[in-house]
């Protein structure tokens, strides 16, 4: 069942895709068309200032378009990597083992958890205790106030939120600050 969502979520980011690289090319297309419709009566040094600023109208259109797309991704994987803990839940377990390498502590490590996920985790505290050997222990938490997918580890050296839904919401604001400078 998670492999149909999965395909239905990818077809729709498709269609999402190929509906934006049409509106793009519409743009174009109707962007060449006033471009030469003006050639025809300008002269040399009006073509040629023509030509760059259709250039740059161009890089700039699809500068944005990457980035309008890498958000569309970030939005997409969110989505799934929400259905897979709705539908997996063990699967936090992965999310934690994958952080475990950006944690740099030698004291106590405390994993905040939604309480949903909170017993996961402390069934499988063996194998993340042999992830975190440096550490001088390991608590587990549940937090009602966090989210579904949150995922905080707090140590001494300070807190690393490695929920996946603020770090794809994270990367996505950067593409969105990153479109707007381009416009």
């Amino acid at each position: 069942m998670a492999n149909s969502y999965r395909a239905q979520s990818e077809k729709e980011a498709q269609r999402e895709r190929e509906e934006l690289r049409a509106k793009i090319a519409d743009e174009a297309r109707q962007l060449r068309h006033r471009v030469e419709a003006e050639v025809r009566s300008a002269s040399a040094t009006q073509l040629a200032e023509l030509i760059r600023a259709f250039q740059k109208a161009e890089t700039t259109r699809a500068r944005r378009a990457k980035l309008e797309i890498r958000q569309l991704a970030c939005e997409l994987a969110k989505h799934l990597v929400g259905r897979e803990l709705r539908m997996t839940p063990e699967s936090i377990l992965d999310i934690a083992k994958q952080a475990i390498p950006t944690i740099s502590s030698r004291g106590r490590v405390t994993i905040r958890c939604a309480a949903s996920h909170a017993q996961i985790l402390r069934d499988a505290v063996h194998t993340l205790d042999r992830e975190l050997a440096e550490v001088g222990g390991l608590g587990i938490v549940a937090d009602e106030g966090l989210s579904a997918d949150a995922l905080i580890f707090e140590t001494d050296g300070g807190d690393y939120d490695v929920t996946p839904s603020r770090r794809l919401s994270a990367l996505a604001e950067d593409y969105a600050d990153r479109a707007q400078e381009t416009s």
